[in-house]
Formats: C-alpha cells, structure tokens, sequence
C-alpha cells in the first residue's frame, strides 16, 4: 500500500509579503499626499473668504460716508492698523489716489492682509456738482499670490 503524503502550504511566501508591502506603502503615501493637498486647499479658501469679506467690510463702510478721503478704518475698533510703508504701495498697480498714503494691516484667523485703500474721481458733473468716485479696495494676502481687489462707486452730490 502507497501512501501519499501532502505537502500543505500554509503561509505566505517572503515575495507575496514583500509585493504586498510595497503596494500598501504606495497606497499610503497616496493618501498622505491627497490630505496635505486637501488641507493647503482649505486653507487658501479660508484666506480668500476672510479677505473678501474684510474687502466688502470697507467697501461698505466707505461708501457708507460717501466715499470721503478722511475715512480711516481704524476707528472701526476690529483691529486695524495702519502705517506708511512705500514698499507695499509701490505693489499697488491700480490708479487712483491712495487714501492717506498709508497701508492698512489686519490679522485673522492668523491670516495676515495688508490693504490699500484707492479713489479717483471718474466723472465730475459741474453744472449740478455731482461727482462720480471710484472706491477700491485691493487686499495683499498670505498664501496668493496676486491681490484681492473690490471696486464701486459713491456718488457724492454737491448740493448738500
């Protein structure tokens, strides 16, 4: 009588662990390299969220006074601060007439934003006195690298 043995594998060979490692540390990577990119994303988001809503802040603000060039943010009391900083201004390629030559600095959500506030007058009605004047509102942030610029318009009457 013959008897027959049978080889039983069990286990795995040091190939199949190795090639199973090597897809499982690819795969990983993968995915460590989708969050950075996703939180890099979301934090760029962030920073242009705040920076609209501080440009549409003053914008309204200052329209509100009838575009005045004795606005000053900092009687806000929400943290700005201002100085003269040439170099900051010299960035600044739309035309007009900065307000009080100076650079506007807020910080939030430790996002960093330096503005520059710009008038021109566009249109100027001597007969009734009605001035048309350009407001802009350009807002350099960390993390772009291009401003953030908001335009609109007050209409300041001359009869009052």
């Amino acid at each position: 009588m013959k008897v027959r043995r049978f080889k039983a594998f069990s286990g795995l060979s040091l190939v199949e662990v190795t090639v199973t490692m090597v897809i499982l540390i690819v795969l990983a990577m993968g995915a460590m390299g989708y969050r950075y990119h996703a939180a890099r994303h979301a934090r760029i988001a962030n920073a242009q969220i705040t920076a609209t809503r501080i440009a549409q802040l003053l914008l309204e603000d200052w329209k509100s006074t009838g575009g005045s060039t004795d606005y000053d943010p900092t009687d806000l009391s929400l943290g700005f601060t201002s100085a003269e900083d040439s170099e900051a201004l010299e960035k600044v390629t739309v035309e007009g007439t900065v307000l009080k030559n100076n650079v506007f600095y807020i910080a939030v959500d430790s996002i960093s934003m330096e503005i520059v506030l710009k008038w021109a007058d566009v249109e100027v009605d001597t007969d009734t006195g009605v001035i048309l004047r350009r407001l802009n509102v350009i807002v350099q942030y960390q993390l772009s690298p291009s401003p953030l610029i908001m335009t609109t318009y007050a209409r300041i009457d001359g009869s009052t």
